[in-house]
């Protein structure tokens, strides 16, 4: 009873010490922006928000002119295991609830499963433990969090199984609770560990654990099969089907997670330094005698393999199925660190025998020090304003947002440390964005807008960096604020940077306005019509001649179109002039208009393109065309019009 209680209480505070400056300030608690942050907790606030507004929607218009919500890993009712605090929790509360439950149950279960699977004593299943939460407190990966407690629950459903059926059946919330947990459609691949840990380590299987095994991978991947269906789905369209795969490049990128040294700093080297002189110490110690050590071993060899040969098979198929371009494999290694903390605890068994405490209590004390220089960075950056209140409840971006109505959208770009996925968190949408799919067309007009080259490498983080900028592609896309950051003096001398730091303190929990807004007065509406289209002969053509367009005001005389589209616009020129343009309906999957135009012309919407929007003219569907490269376009004739728009992805079920 011991054993079950005590990990219990050791647990909770380990966690909340880890997590501390997440909560402890309330709203004014630190927030971590950049990756998971950067992307997820904005993502979150707006799809909740979004939830009880429209209810569950597929589209996400608040990124780069608009993505697929599904592509980037939602599920069914835009729910998975992290945004589902995020509707029913304020914002600010949402994040650290999140980092509770993801570092007490990796931390706690990683404990069980040294314990109770590989038979280490209670030290070393406190260091596996520990230092798994310390690693989870700085990464936030929550189905690593999952892994250690889909292993341990799945032995005691299958050990109960045995006197009942019934128990056989907690097999499917199981599965449900980590598919739920999964960000990437990488982390099914975690889904083979599951066997290799019972054949490897625990060495027990059976017909009971293979049909439990087989009802638990069905569940996962029904339950996950939408969001499967639309990365592919969009695959090909996307940013990332252009990627350039190069061998060098990604192997390089497995051997540095390999040996967890990949974008780390020599501070956040040093825990997977001291598992892997853990592993060193146990292989001198037990020289491969110990059946259990061998098979963590073992597992940690195969995830290696494994990432290992799926890039090489990439790199050979990437010229057939260019979507395996954009697939980064080296991301199988993310498990990893379970393995790396439970190989390195049997270093503890190693040192206990003979009993050497107080090298076994150094190593408690090195997990403590690592503890701190994470704190130490996010203390930088919280003086530097990396708060909610700061980031997601600014008050003078809260009536920037206040601004947008149907009959008054626009769009908004953030310049330098104002990223596009902060801006987003009010409900603006911005130009740019940081997403996992985007459309390639929209890419391209990306790079034009940067003044960059066709082929120059954008990626996910599509920023307003550079000192380029196209303010005519700005205006087309319907850019009406630039947000940035007003640059404050850098302290110089121990005593300034002192003074500086004092005063963030006091600043930090006053309002005040860090930011500089920057209107557009040339921005053209989100729905206008274009009198003529203008053709070129390539893509190419198309991208140069936005990236010398000067003039946003000739948009409205020229839509450019691809050759291509010719045959799909019923006049050689348009003749309008006077066109009215009413905003019905505008939701994330529906947007309704009524047109009065007296000639003939071309609706352009600057919304991202998409093959799965479909658009019905007076109850006729029609074809959208892509429009400078990037946007809508609907040919419209003389007369009154009502045109309605509907987001309708093969992968729609509700």
């Amino acid at each position: 009873m011991l054993l079950v209680k005590k990990p219990l209480v050791v647990f909770l505070p380990v966690t909340l010490w880890l997590i501390l400056e997440y909560f402890i300030l309330g709203p004014y608690s630190y927030v971590r922006i950049f990756d998971v942050g950067n992307i997820h907790i904005p993502q979150n606030i707006v799809a909740a928000a979004d939830f009880w507004r429209w209810g569950a929607t597929y589209w996400y218009p608040y990124s780069l002119g608009g993505i697929d919500l599904m592509a980037e890993g939602y599920r069914a009712l835009n729910l998975n295991y992290m945004n589902v605090f995020y509707y029913f929790l304020p914002a600010w509360m949402a994040y650290p609830a999140f980092l509770l439950g993801v570092v007490w149950t990796g931390g706690y279960f990683t404990y069980r499963l040294a314990r109770e699977h590989l038979g280490l004593s209670e030290a070393g299943g406190y260091f596996a433990g520990v230092s798994l939460a310390c690693v989870l407190g700085v990464w936030a990966l929550c189905f690593v969090a999952l892994l250690p407690l889909v292993l341990f629950a799945f032995d005691k459903i299958h050990e109960k199984s045995r006197r009942s059926l019934w128990h056989g059946l907690w097999v499917f919330p199981l599965a449900l609770l980590f598919a739920s947990g999964s960000q990437f459609v990488f982390d099914h691949m975690a889904l083979l560990i599951i066997p290799a840990w019972f054949i490897l380590v625990l060495r027990k299987w059976d017909r009971r654990f293979w049909l439990l095994y087989g009802l638990f991978v069905v569940t996962a991947l029904l339950y996950y099969f939408p969001t499967l269906w639309a990365q592919f789905a969009n695959g090909p369209y996307s940013h990332r089907a252009d990627d350039p795969m190069t061998l060098g490049y990604h192997l390089g990128v497995v051997t540095g997670m390999l040996l967890m040294i990949h974008d780390q700093t020599p501070a956040h080297m040093a825990l997977p330094l001291l598992w892997t002189l853990g592993i060193v110490a146990a292989l001198w110690k037990f020289r491969f005698h110990n059946g259990k050590f061998n098979g963590v071993l073992a597992l940690f060899c195969l995830l290696a393999g494994a990432a290992y040969l799926l890039n090489i098979f990439a790199f050979l198929v990437q010229d057939k199925i260019a979507f395996f371009r954009g697939i980064h494999f080296h991301y199988t290694l993310l498990p990893l660190p379970v393995f790396y903390a439970l190989a390195g605890a049997f270093a503890v068994e190693a040192l206990r025998a003979p009993p050497r405490p107080l090298l076994v209590r150094f190593l408690f004390v090195l997990l403590f020090v690592f503890s701190l220089y994470p704190k130490a960075l996010n203390l930088n950056r919280w003086l530097h304003g990396d708060h909610y209140a700061h980031l997601y409840g600014n008050p003078v971006l809260q009536r920037l947002a206040g601004q947008m109505t149907k009959d008054n959208l626009f769009r908004v770009g953030g310049t330098h440390w104002i990223t596009p996925p902060i801006l987003s968190a009010y409900g603006l949408e911005t130009v740019g964005g940081y997403v996992h799919l985007y459309p390639k067309r929209y890419k391209l007009f990306f790079s034009a807008l940067l003044g960059r080259g066709e082929g120059d490498w954008v990626g996910s983080r599509a920023h307003l960096w550079g000192d380029r900028l196209n303010g005519s592609l700005l205006s087309l896309a319907n850019t009406k604020f630039i947000v940035s950051e007003r640059e404050t003096p850098k302290p110089e001398g121990f005593s300034a940077k002192l003074q500086w730091a004092l005063n963030r303190v006091v600043h930090n929990f006053e309002p005040h306005d860090r930011y500089a807004i920057v209107e557009n007065r040339d921005v053209l509406p989100r729905f206008f019509v274009a009198r003529s289209p203008k053709y070129f002969d390539a893509p190419e053509d198309l991208f140069h001649a936005l990236k010398n367009a000067t003039d946003a005001s000739l948009f409205k005389e020229a839509v450019f179109l691809e050759r291509e589209f010719q045959a799909d616009v019923p006049f050689h020129q348009g003749n309008f002039q006077f066109a009215n343009i009413q905003v019905e309906e505008y939701s994330p999957d529906r947007i309704r208009l009524t047109v009065e135009v007296d000639g003939e012309g071309v609706l352009i919407v600057s919304n991202s393109y998409s093959p799965f929007w479909r658009v019905f003219l007076d109850g006729v569907e029609r074809k959208i065309l892509p429009a400078y490269l990037a946007f809508w376009g609907v040919p419209l004739t003389k007369g009154n019009h009502e045109i309605r728009f509907s987001y309708e992805p093969p992968y729609r079920f509700f």
